[in-house]
Protein backbone atom coordinates (compact mmCIF):
# COMPACT_ATOMS: atom_id res chain seq x y z
CA UNK A 1 0.00 0.00 0.00
CA UNK A 2 2.79 2.39 0.69
CA UNK A 3 4.39 1.61 -2.88
CA UNK A 4 1.30 2.37 -4.14
CA UNK A 5 0.81 6.14 -2.38
CA UNK A 6 4.53 6.84 -3.34
CA UNK A 7 3.89 5.52 -7.04
CA UNK A 8 0.50 7.92 -7.15
CA UNK A 9 -0.34 10.53 -4.77
CA UNK A 10 -3.26 12.33 -4.72
CA UNK A 11 -4.82 14.94 -2.36
CA UNK A 12 -6.74 18.34 -2.03
CA UNK A 13 -5.93 21.12 0.30
CA UNK A 14 -8.45 22.85 1.21
CA UNK A 15 -7.49 25.44 2.91
CA UNK A 16 -5.47 26.31 -0.35
CA UNK A 17 -8.02 25.00 -2.82
CA UNK A 18 -5.42 23.36 -4.28
CA UNK A 19 -5.21 19.47 -5.78
CA UNK A 20 -2.07 18.32 -5.83
CA UNK A 21 -0.67 14.67 -7.63
CA UNK A 22 2.49 13.52 -7.18
CA UNK A 23 3.56 10.54 -9.36
CA UNK A 24 6.71 7.68 -9.10
CA UNK A 25 7.73 9.39 -5.74
CA UNK A 26 7.16 12.86 -6.42
CA UNK A 27 9.35 12.73 -9.53
CA UNK A 28 6.71 14.46 -11.26
CA UNK A 29 3.93 16.57 -9.37
CA UNK A 30 1.10 18.14 -10.34
CA UNK A 31 -1.11 21.21 -9.06
CA UNK A 32 -3.98 22.79 -10.00
CA UNK A 33 -5.66 26.06 -7.33
CA UNK A 34 -9.42 25.63 -8.00
CA UNK A 35 -9.60 29.28 -7.34
CA UNK A 36 -8.03 30.85 -10.09
CA UNK A 37 -7.33 28.12 -12.67
CA UNK A 38 -3.21 28.06 -12.39
CA UNK A 39 -1.39 25.09 -12.99
CA UNK A 40 1.98 24.02 -12.41
CA UNK A 41 4.02 20.83 -13.94
CA UNK A 42 6.80 19.89 -12.61
CA UNK A 43 9.59 17.12 -13.52
CA UNK A 44 12.28 16.59 -10.92
CA UNK A 45 11.43 19.46 -9.04
CA UNK A 46 12.01 21.71 -12.33
CA UNK A 47 9.00 23.75 -13.27
CA UNK A 48 7.89 22.83 -16.83
CA UNK A 49 4.43 23.47 -18.38
CA UNK A 50 2.30 26.39 -16.42
CA UNK A 51 -0.30 27.89 -17.03
CA UNK A 52 -2.46 31.56 -15.68
CA UNK A 53 -6.30 32.35 -16.60
CA UNK A 54 -7.91 35.45 -16.53
CA UNK A 55 -11.06 36.35 -17.63
CA UNK A 56 -11.68 32.32 -18.05
CA UNK A 57 -9.02 32.08 -20.74
CA UNK A 58 -5.93 29.73 -19.42
CA UNK A 59 -3.12 30.01 -21.36
CA UNK A 60 -0.32 27.26 -21.13
CA UNK A 61 3.04 27.71 -21.71
CA UNK A 62 6.65 26.14 -21.22
CA UNK A 63 8.74 28.24 -17.81
CA UNK A 64 11.88 27.75 -19.34
CA UNK A 65 12.51 29.26 -21.73
CA UNK A 66 8.95 31.30 -21.71
CA UNK A 67 7.49 30.05 -25.14
CA UNK A 68 3.32 30.29 -25.54
CA UNK A 69 1.98 26.69 -25.93
CA UNK A 70 -1.76 26.76 -26.37
CA UNK A 71 -5.05 28.67 -24.99
CA UNK A 72 -8.01 27.20 -23.98
CA UNK A 73 -11.94 28.80 -22.72
CA UNK A 74 -12.90 26.93 -19.91
CA UNK A 75 -16.15 28.58 -19.27
CA UNK A 76 -18.28 25.78 -20.25
CA UNK A 77 -16.00 23.35 -17.60
CA UNK A 78 -16.45 26.16 -15.00
CA UNK A 79 -20.49 26.27 -15.26
CA UNK A 80 -20.47 22.85 -14.72
CA UNK A 81 -19.10 23.69 -11.24
CA UNK A 82 -22.44 25.10 -10.47
CA UNK A 83 -24.16 21.53 -10.62
CA UNK A 84 -23.53 21.36 -6.58
CA UNK A 85 -25.49 24.46 -5.80
CA UNK A 86 -28.57 23.83 -7.96
CA UNK A 87 -31.35 21.09 -6.88
CA UNK A 88 -32.22 18.70 -9.26
CA UNK A 89 -34.99 19.64 -11.82
CA UNK A 90 -34.42 23.64 -11.01
CA UNK A 91 -33.28 26.11 -13.67
CA UNK A 92 -30.70 28.61 -11.86
CA UNK A 93 -30.38 32.20 -13.59
CA UNK A 94 -27.09 33.25 -13.23
CA UNK A 95 -26.18 37.13 -12.82
CA UNK A 96 -22.33 38.63 -13.36
CA UNK A 97 -23.76 41.94 -14.54
CA UNK A 98 -23.26 45.39 -13.24
CA UNK A 99 -25.81 46.68 -10.94
CA UNK A 100 -27.54 48.81 -13.14
CA UNK A 101 -28.22 46.40 -15.24
CA UNK A 102 -29.18 43.79 -12.73
CA UNK A 103 -31.42 45.98 -10.91
CA UNK A 104 -33.20 46.95 -14.97
CA UNK A 105 -33.98 43.22 -15.27
CA UNK A 106 -35.07 42.23 -11.86
CA UNK A 107 -38.06 45.07 -13.33
CA UNK A 108 -38.73 42.74 -16.03
CA UNK A 109 -37.79 39.36 -14.11
CA UNK A 110 -41.11 37.94 -15.00
CA UNK A 111 -40.45 38.48 -18.70
CA UNK A 112 -37.20 36.65 -18.38
CA UNK A 113 -38.97 33.48 -16.90
CA UNK A 114 -41.26 33.66 -20.29
CA UNK A 115 -38.79 33.75 -22.60
CA UNK A 116 -36.60 30.99 -20.76
CA UNK A 117 -39.68 28.56 -20.46
CA UNK A 118 -39.92 28.63 -16.66
CA UNK A 119 -41.70 29.62 -12.98
CA UNK A 120 -41.10 30.63 -9.96
CA UNK A 121 -41.42 27.13 -8.59
CA UNK A 122 -38.72 26.19 -10.48
CA UNK A 123 -35.92 28.74 -10.60
CA UNK A 124 -33.04 30.20 -8.23
CA UNK A 125 -30.97 32.81 -8.42
CA UNK A 126 -26.79 32.61 -8.52
CA UNK A 127 -24.27 35.74 -8.34
CA UNK A 128 -21.05 36.35 -7.07
CA UNK A 129 -21.92 39.83 -6.06
CA UNK A 130 -22.88 40.22 -2.03
CA UNK A 131 -24.89 43.74 -3.04
CA UNK A 132 -27.18 41.79 -5.98
CA UNK A 133 -28.84 39.97 -2.91
CA UNK A 134 -30.01 43.42 -1.29
CA UNK A 135 -31.15 44.44 -4.69
CA UNK A 136 -32.71 40.98 -5.49
CA UNK A 137 -34.55 41.83 -1.83
CA UNK A 138 -37.11 44.71 -3.28
CA UNK A 139 -38.14 42.78 -5.91
CA UNK A 140 -38.42 39.26 -4.88
CA UNK A 141 -37.81 38.94 -0.89
CA UNK A 142 -39.22 35.19 -0.77
CA UNK A 143 -37.29 33.68 -3.81
CA UNK A 144 -34.07 31.94 -2.80
CA UNK A 145 -30.86 33.68 -4.21
CA UNK A 146 -27.25 32.10 -3.67
CA UNK A 147 -24.04 33.85 -3.10
CA UNK A 148 -21.43 32.32 -5.05
CA UNK A 149 -17.41 32.66 -4.91
CA UNK A 150 -16.26 35.32 -6.68
CA UNK A 151 -14.02 33.32 -8.64
CA UNK A 152 -17.43 32.82 -10.68
CA UNK A 153 -17.82 36.57 -11.72
CA UNK A 154 -16.08 36.31 -14.95
CA UNK A 155 -18.22 33.39 -16.35
CA UNK A 156 -20.46 35.61 -18.75
CA UNK A 157 -17.34 36.90 -19.96
CA UNK A 158 -16.57 34.38 -23.04
CA UNK A 159 -19.36 32.75 -24.14
CA UNK A 160 -22.00 32.95 -26.79
CA UNK A 161 -24.81 30.66 -25.02
CA UNK A 162 -27.04 31.74 -22.41
CA UNK A 163 -28.32 28.29 -21.72
CA UNK A 164 -26.40 25.31 -20.47
CA UNK A 165 -27.75 22.02 -19.34
CA UNK A 166 -26.46 20.08 -16.90
CA UNK A 167 -27.55 16.67 -15.02
CA UNK A 168 -30.69 15.07 -13.20
CA UNK A 169 -32.51 18.30 -15.27
CA UNK A 170 -30.63 21.14 -14.22
CA UNK A 171 -30.10 24.66 -16.19
CA UNK A 172 -27.82 27.78 -15.85
CA UNK A 173 -29.31 30.01 -17.87
CA UNK A 174 -27.41 33.42 -17.76
CA UNK A 175 -29.44 36.43 -19.78
CA UNK A 176 -26.68 38.97 -20.27
CA UNK A 177 -23.05 38.09 -21.93
CA UNK A 178 -20.42 40.21 -22.22
CA UNK A 179 -21.22 40.49 -26.14
CA UNK A 180 -24.27 42.36 -24.75
CA UNK A 181 -22.29 45.44 -23.33
CA UNK A 182 -19.63 45.58 -26.52
CA UNK A 183 -22.59 45.62 -28.99
CA UNK A 184 -24.90 48.63 -27.64
CA UNK A 185 -21.97 50.55 -26.62
CA UNK A 186 -20.52 50.00 -30.50
CA UNK A 187 -23.43 50.94 -31.40
CA UNK A 188 -23.96 54.16 -29.24
CA UNK A 189 -20.50 55.16 -30.56
CA UNK A 190 -21.50 54.93 -34.36
CA UNK A 191 -24.46 57.32 -33.28
CA UNK A 192 -27.26 55.20 -33.92
CA UNK A 193 -30.53 56.32 -32.10
CA UNK A 194 -29.99 53.49 -29.06
CA UNK A 195 -30.69 53.93 -25.28
CA UNK A 196 -29.10 50.90 -23.06
CA UNK A 197 -31.92 50.41 -21.09
CA UNK A 198 -33.91 50.03 -24.78
CA UNK A 199 -31.72 47.45 -26.32
CA UNK A 200 -31.69 45.41 -23.01
CA UNK A 201 -35.24 45.10 -23.29
CA UNK A 202 -35.63 44.28 -27.13
CA UNK A 203 -32.63 42.12 -26.98
CA UNK A 204 -34.79 39.94 -24.25
CA UNK A 205 -38.22 40.58 -25.64
CA UNK A 206 -39.51 42.57 -23.08
CA UNK A 207 -42.05 44.61 -22.70
CA UNK A 208 -43.35 46.95 -19.85
CA UNK A 209 -46.30 45.01 -18.87
CA UNK A 210 -44.24 42.56 -17.16
CA UNK A 211 -42.81 45.65 -14.73
CA UNK A 212 -42.37 44.05 -10.66
CA UNK A 213 -42.05 47.73 -8.77
CA UNK A 214 -39.11 47.25 -6.15
CA UNK A 215 -40.97 47.87 -2.72
CA UNK A 216 -39.27 48.74 0.96
CA UNK A 217 -39.84 46.22 4.05
CA UNK A 218 -40.17 47.62 7.32
CA UNK A 219 -37.04 46.40 8.22
CA UNK A 220 -35.21 48.06 6.20
CA UNK A 221 -36.91 51.08 6.99
CA UNK A 222 -36.19 50.70 10.47
CA UNK A 223 -32.19 50.26 9.71
CA UNK A 224 -32.10 53.15 8.04
CA UNK A 225 -33.80 55.80 10.29
CA UNK A 226 -31.50 54.32 13.21
CA UNK A 227 -28.53 55.48 11.16
CA UNK A 228 -29.68 58.78 10.00
CA UNK A 229 -29.76 59.13 14.29
CA UNK A 230 -25.95 57.69 14.52
CA UNK A 231 -24.59 59.85 11.68
CA UNK A 232 -26.49 62.85 13.29
CA UNK A 233 -27.52 63.49 9.76
CA UNK A 234 -29.87 66.45 9.54
CA UNK A 235 -32.96 64.51 8.01
CA UNK A 236 -35.12 67.00 6.66
CA UNK A 237 -32.61 69.14 5.02
CA UNK A 238 -29.85 67.70 3.30
CA UNK A 239 -28.25 65.81 -0.18
CA UNK A 240 -27.30 62.95 -0.97
CA UNK A 241 -23.68 63.24 -3.15
CA UNK A 242 -22.55 59.80 -5.00
CA UNK A 243 -18.39 60.36 -5.98
CA UNK A 244 -17.81 56.68 -7.57
CA UNK A 245 -18.12 55.54 -11.07
CA UNK A 246 -16.50 52.22 -12.78
CA UNK A 247 -16.87 53.00 -15.59
CA UNK A 248 -16.29 57.27 -15.73
CA UNK A 249 -13.49 59.74 -15.71
CA UNK A 250 -14.09 60.86 -11.66
CA UNK A 251 -14.53 64.99 -11.05
CA UNK A 252 -11.69 66.81 -9.45
CA UNK A 253 -11.33 66.67 -5.91
CA UNK A 254 -11.33 70.30 -5.80
CA UNK A 255 -14.62 70.32 -7.88
CA UNK A 256 -16.57 68.35 -4.90
CA UNK A 257 -14.77 70.32 -2.47
CA UNK A 258 -15.98 73.63 -3.76
CA UNK A 259 -19.65 71.72 -4.71
CA UNK A 260 -19.88 71.05 -0.62
CA UNK A 261 -19.14 74.15 0.73
CA UNK A 262 -21.41 75.88 -1.46
CA UNK A 263 -24.14 73.45 -0.19
CA UNK A 264 -23.12 73.73 3.19
CA UNK A 265 -23.62 77.45 2.90
CA UNK A 266 -27.10 77.00 1.78
CA UNK A 267 -27.77 75.62 5.03
CA UNK A 268 -28.01 72.02 3.83
CA UNK A 269 -26.03 68.76 5.53
CA UNK A 270 -24.70 66.74 3.10
CA UNK A 271 -24.27 62.55 2.88
CA UNK A 272 -21.72 60.90 0.68
CA UNK A 273 -22.41 57.34 -0.55
CA UNK A 274 -18.79 56.65 0.24
CA UNK A 275 -17.10 54.92 2.96
CA UNK A 276 -13.48 56.70 1.47
CA UNK A 277 -12.61 59.19 4.53
CA UNK A 278 -10.46 61.27 2.51
CA UNK A 279 -10.57 65.54 2.12
CA UNK A 280 -13.43 65.63 0.26
CA UNK A 281 -15.88 63.36 2.78
CA UNK A 282 -14.67 65.58 5.60
CA UNK A 283 -17.75 67.58 4.53
CA UNK A 284 -20.29 65.74 5.28
CA UNK A 285 -21.04 62.56 7.03
CA UNK A 286 -21.26 58.63 5.84
CA UNK A 287 -22.19 55.16 7.07
CA UNK A 288 -22.77 51.85 5.14
CA UNK A 289 -25.69 51.05 3.28
CA UNK A 290 -27.05 48.66 1.20
CA UNK A 291 -28.86 49.13 -2.02
CA UNK A 292 -31.98 48.58 -0.53
CA UNK A 293 -31.27 50.88 2.20
CA UNK A 294 -30.17 53.55 -0.14
CA UNK A 295 -33.38 53.08 -2.31
CA UNK A 296 -35.24 54.32 0.37
CA UNK A 297 -32.81 56.85 1.87
CA UNK A 298 -32.85 58.75 -1.40
CA UNK A 299 -36.68 59.16 -0.57
CA UNK A 300 -35.47 61.59 2.13
CA UNK A 301 -32.92 63.68 0.85
CA UNK A 302 -33.75 66.88 -1.24
CA UNK A 303 -31.59 65.92 -4.30
CA UNK A 304 -28.98 63.30 -5.27
CA UNK A 305 -26.11 64.75 -7.10
CA UNK A 306 -24.07 62.07 -8.54
CA UNK A 307 -21.00 61.13 -11.13
CA UNK A 308 -23.35 58.98 -13.98
CA UNK A 309 -23.02 55.18 -12.51
CA UNK A 310 -25.14 52.09 -11.94
CA UNK A 311 -25.70 53.51 -8.50
CA UNK A 312 -27.91 56.49 -10.09
CA UNK A 313 -29.61 53.22 -12.27
CA UNK A 314 -31.04 51.50 -8.45
CA UNK A 315 -32.30 55.19 -7.31
CA UNK A 316 -33.39 57.46 -9.57
CA UNK A 317 -37.41 56.03 -9.95
CA UNK A 318 -37.03 56.91 -5.54
CA UNK A 319 -35.43 59.77 -5.84
CA UNK A 320 -37.03 63.40 -5.81
CA UNK A 321 -34.43 64.53 -7.84
CA UNK A 322 -31.57 63.59 -9.20
CA UNK A 323 -28.73 65.37 -10.52
CA UNK A 324 -26.05 63.59 -13.15
CA UNK A 325 -22.57 64.37 -14.11
CA UNK A 326 -21.87 63.13 -17.46
CA UNK A 327 -18.11 62.37 -17.79
CA UNK A 328 -16.01 60.30 -21.01
CA UNK A 329 -16.12 56.86 -19.92
CA UNK A 330 -12.19 55.53 -19.09
CA UNK A 331 -10.51 53.11 -21.61
CA UNK A 332 -11.78 50.37 -20.12
CA UNK A 333 -10.46 46.53 -21.27
CA UNK A 334 -11.85 45.60 -24.59
CA UNK A 335 -14.93 47.95 -24.39
CA UNK A 336 -12.50 51.38 -24.44
CA UNK A 337 -13.74 54.80 -24.22
CA UNK A 338 -16.68 56.85 -25.01
CA UNK A 339 -16.75 60.62 -25.01
CA UNK A 340 -19.17 62.27 -22.52
CA UNK A 341 -22.18 63.31 -25.08
CA UNK A 342 -22.31 60.00 -26.09
CA UNK A 343 -22.43 58.72 -22.65
CA UNK A 344 -25.00 60.75 -22.28
CA UNK A 345 -27.34 60.39 -25.31
CA UNK A 346 -27.08 56.53 -24.69
CA UNK A 347 -27.35 56.21 -21.04
CA UNK A 348 -29.61 58.76 -20.02
CA UNK A 349 -31.66 58.22 -16.79
CA UNK A 350 -34.72 60.08 -18.19
CA UNK A 351 -35.15 56.98 -20.30
CA UNK A 352 -35.27 54.36 -17.21
CA UNK A 353 -38.49 52.49 -16.07
CA UNK A 354 -40.94 54.42 -13.48
CA UNK A 355 -38.85 57.91 -13.61
CA UNK A 356 -40.16 61.49 -13.98
CA UNK A 357 -37.90 63.09 -16.46
CA UNK A 358 -38.85 65.83 -15.09
CA UNK A 359 -37.19 65.12 -11.27
CA UNK A 360 -33.80 64.71 -13.35
CA UNK A 361 -31.58 66.66 -14.02
CA UNK A 362 -28.37 65.63 -16.57
CA UNK A 363 -25.03 67.57 -17.46
CA UNK A 364 -22.26 67.20 -19.74
CA UNK A 365 -19.51 68.08 -17.54
CA UNK A 366 -17.25 68.59 -20.94
CA UNK A 367 -19.64 71.66 -21.56
CA UNK A 368 -18.86 73.57 -18.66
CA UNK A 369 -16.20 74.91 -16.88
CA UNK A 370 -16.38 73.77 -13.02
CA UNK A 371 -17.50 76.84 -11.69
CA UNK A 372 -20.23 77.24 -14.06
CA UNK A 373 -21.16 73.51 -13.58
CA UNK A 374 -21.10 74.26 -9.74
CA UNK A 375 -23.42 77.41 -10.36
CA UNK A 376 -25.68 75.41 -12.61
CA UNK A 377 -26.59 72.13 -9.73
CA UNK A 378 -26.48 75.16 -7.16
CA UNK A 379 -29.62 76.47 -9.25
CA UNK A 380 -31.55 73.27 -9.73
CA UNK A 381 -30.87 71.37 -6.13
Amino acid sequence: MTIIHNLFNKKFDNKNKTLKIKFLFGLIYYKKNMEDYSSELRLLGISIVHSNTISLITKYFIEFPRIPLFKKNITSNVVKELEEYIPNNKDAFFFGSRSGEFFLLMYHFKGLLKKYNTNFNKVIILTPYKYHLSIFSLFYPNLQIIKLPIKYAQINRNITSNIFNLNNGKRVIIPLLFSHYLQVEDKIRKKENIHFYQYLKTNHNLTSDDLTIPKVNSEIMSQVDSKIKRMNLNEDNFVIISLGSVSNKPMSNDFWISLSKKILNNGLDIYFNSLANNEITQYGKTCYMTHAEMFYFVQKAKAVIGLRSGFLDTIVSNSNKTIALYTDFNDRPILGEMASDDVLRGFSLKKLPQVNPANIWEFDVNKFSEDDLITNIMEVS
